[in-house]
């Protein structure tokens, strides 16, 4: 693992977004279902999600970026898009098959791809900003910088991350299993339901369901330990 410089289309990045100071990014079930429906809006359009978990002063993903022709098709700005994706359109709109609503798109030769995903981040942060700011009439800033980092492609680094990931709520004390967890897509790989990733593809990194969990078995004396962090 590495730390990025930029964004390269196919390759796989672990994003950490955390709140600034002690901030709560989350207070409870709602603000996290806002969160996600904003993952969908402005991730899915950009990249695919492999994995995440969301607490309640950080989130956790595992992206993957698109490949360039559809980059090239999005704003510069994705605070241009009204309506986002849901996992299970991601192959028809790799494809050509489902399009977002745009108001305006880059040339060929307009603009940079690292730009485009760089937006794609702050696009989520921003609006989810609004929507707790709107909800707790609050102000000043709520988030941290993000931290990303490049997973090496086809490397052990991928399932640690996944693991690393699916054990977080863990390893801070919050339950006992990965699958407590209501905001995590551990479960929705295990029951291969979600409106986020695409649990199928997930499971392709893998050679089984029964391999996925118990890799992440074997991961959890590693990733379990719990921190001297407290959540509230």
């Amino acid at each position: 693992m590495k730390k990025q410089d930029e964004f390269i289309p196919g390759q796989y990045y672990h994003v950490i977004m955390k709140a600034n100071h002690q901030d709560v990014l989350f207070k409870d079930s709602l603000d996290k279902s806002a969160f996600l429906h904003r993952i969908c809006r402005f991730i899915l359009p950009c990249a695919e999600v492999i994995s995440y978990v969301l607490l309640s002063n950080h989130v956790h993903l595992l992206i993957r970026p698109h490949p360039e022709a559809i980059l090239r098709k999005l704003p510069l700005q994705l605070h241009e898009i009204s309506h986002g994706l849901t996992a299970t359109q991601l192959e028809d709109y790799r494809l050509g098959k489902v399009e977002i609503s745009l108001s305006k798109y880059l040339s060929p030769h307009q603009g940079h791809l690292n730009d485009l995903l760089v937006s794609c981040i702050r696009g989520l942060k921003i609006s989810y900003k609004c929507w707790y700011n709107n909800r707790y009439q609050a102000s000043g800033t709520l988030w941290a910088r993000s931290r990303v980092t490049l997973m090496l492609p086809n490397s052990e680094d991928i399932y640690r991350t996944i693991a690393y990931i699916h054990h977080n709520p863990v390893h801070h004390g919050l339950v006992k299993e990965p699958g407590d967890w209501q905001f995590s897509s551990y479960t929705e790989i295990i029951w291969s339901k979600s409106e986020v990733i695409r649990p199928t593809e997930v499971l392709k990194l893998y050679s089984s369901l029964e391999d996925f969990i118990e890799f992440h078995q074997e991961a959890k004396p590693i990733f379990a330990k719990k921190t001297k962090n407290n959540l509230r």
